[in-house]
């Protein structure tokens, strides 16, 4: 600025130019204070009015940030309730499907007539039904005289190396556990039941779920594919089985409730080798035979042995290969045999110290593995029940080892145990090959893939794993048999 200061600072201005005199009207000017009459002091005011607005600033700041906090909370609040909102409406929507389904089931209240109606023949296991079981046993044990072991089979070395290479989460949170599992031959899809209630359909490859079959009220206790058809069947604590069919574009939907004969839980499925049976075992002792393409019961047969109630009740049931021998588990600690085209008890095996709660038959008909509470597998030659040593083997896990489930592979070689883990053993010379146990509960049920290239195993802890051998050990054995 040039002196005298006249374009810097206006108060100096006004000072140093005298204007014309005021007018006596115009108002009179608020005169300025002491403090700004001075360079210094006009620093002092603006640096007053800089910390004011500084001040003001900090504060606008903290509002802002409490402001987008509230906001942020608002926003978790809404996305909350519509999850919320969103499972509520699939449950209101599951439970209305559940009620059209049982709707659908329930019988039709038949009209009174004034003539008599000629009485229903009742269904029976009939000569037709016992001759179309005959020519399958026949044709199997044909078969498997023709039978020779599968060159890809797994190998001994191969099974000591497997470990889990995917685990999928499977059924609702809300009532966690996978309680059975099947595998489908094509070994492209596996089947679970839950605890919750819902039947499950698992495609493997895509490593993702094909379907939710929901309809039971309560716990899934097992579930079965059919060998040959995109068929599920599933029993539950309910009381019902329940039959499931694909249609041409792969989707799974219920077909049909097999007619409901048994007043306790469903506890195990067993199906026919012919493929048209299928054998419900109930906790009201009694199993019982049915024809799954019409959906009636053709027999319900119970034990000819008076039983309490403490001993009451079926734990597992198992066809054999034949096809025309059935094995149960029962509550009173005891395996029974029976013929079915006669349906009566021909033998049992006993020795168990608590509840039968899985069989398993080897592929050549001659073993039956049986598990009971206890930690021990009895192996049992049922070409020797009527003699001594019929039982000639045991295997005898750890301490406080639970067994749920029992499986032989196809080719015979190897038997599974699931329970507290998973264990494999060598069907000839019993020994323990393998034991696996990434499970973080009790393991429900287990099965082999083809040739044992894999397991499939599901758990307590709402899992399904699956085990195989790392890929590169695969690719490096098959290099050394090249």
């Amino acid at each position: 600025c040039d002196p005298p200061f006249t374009n810097c600072f206006p108060a100096f201005s006004s000072m140093s130019a005298p204007g014309p005199a005021p007018s006596p009207d115009a108002q009179a000017a608020k005169p300025r204070s002491v403090s700004a009459m001075s360079v210094p002091g006009l620093l002092t005011l603006l640096q007053n009015e800089w910390d004011a607005a500084t001040g003001e600033v900090h504060s606008l700041k903290k509002q802002l940030e409490a402001v987008q906090q509230e906001l942020a909370h608002a926003l978790y609040q809404y996305d909350a309730a519509t999850r919320v909102i969103a499972r509520l409406l699939k449950e209101r929507d599951a439970a209305r499907s559940a009620v059209v389904q049982l709707q659908a089931n329930l019988p039709t209240p038949s009209v009174p007539s004034v003539t008599e109606a000629p009485v229903a023949e009742k269904p029976s296991i009939t000569p037709a039904v016992v001759k179309k079981m005959t020519d399958t046993q026949k044709q199997l044990s044909q078969r498997r005289k023709k039978r020779v072991v599968s060159p890809s089979l797994a190998t001994q070395q191969a099974l000591e190396r497997y470990t889990c290479t995917a685990t999928h989460p499977l059924h609702k949170t809300a009532h966690p556990g996978i309680a059975c599992l099947d595998l489908h031959e094509n070994q492209e899809l596996l089947t679970t039941g839950g605890v919750d209630g819902d039947v499950i359909i698992f495609n493997r490859p895509a490593a993702k779920v094909a379907a939710t079959l929901s309809g039971h009220t309560k716990r899934v206790n097992s579930v079965l594919f059919h060998p040959a058809e995109p068929l599920v069947l599933s029993g539950s604590a309910d009381r019902t089985v329940r039959m499931w069919t694909a249609n041409e574009q792969g989707t799974f939907a219920h077909e049909r409730t097999l007619e409901t004969v048994h007043s306790g839980a469903v506890t195990g499925l067993a199906l026919h080798p012919c493929g048209d049976y299928a054998v419900a075992a109930s906790k009201d002792s009694t199993w019982s035979f049915h024809d799954i393409r019409q959906g009636a019961c053709l027999a319900q047969v119970a034990s000819p042995e008076p039983e309490t109630e403490a001993t009451k009740g079926l734990e597992s049931v198992q066809f054999h290969p034949d096809g025309l021998i059935l094995a149960t588990g029962t509550t009173a600690s005891v395996v029974k045999l029976w013929d079915i085209k006669s349906q009566a008890q021909v033998a049992k095996c006993e020795g168990f110290s608590g509840p039968v709660q899985a069989l398993s038959f080897s592929e050549n008909g001659f073993y039956l593995a049986t598990a009971s509470s206890d930690n021990s597998v009895r192996l049992w030659d049922l070409r020797k029940l009527s003699k001594s040593g019929a039982n000639f083997r045991t295997l005898t896990l750890d301490e406080g080892f639970e067994i749920r489930s029992l499986s032989f592979d196809k080719s015979g070689n190897y038997l599974m145990v699931a329970g507290t883990d998973l264990r494999i053993f060598h069907a000839r010379s019993w020994a323990q090959i393998a034991a696996l146990t990434d499970h973080s509960a009790p393991v429900t049920a287990a099965r082999f893939g083809a040739d044992a290239q894999y397991i499939a195993s599901a758990s307590l802890d709402r899992t399904v794993k699956l085990w195989s051998a790392p890929a590169d050990e695969d690719a490096m054995e098959v290099a050394a048999s090249e």
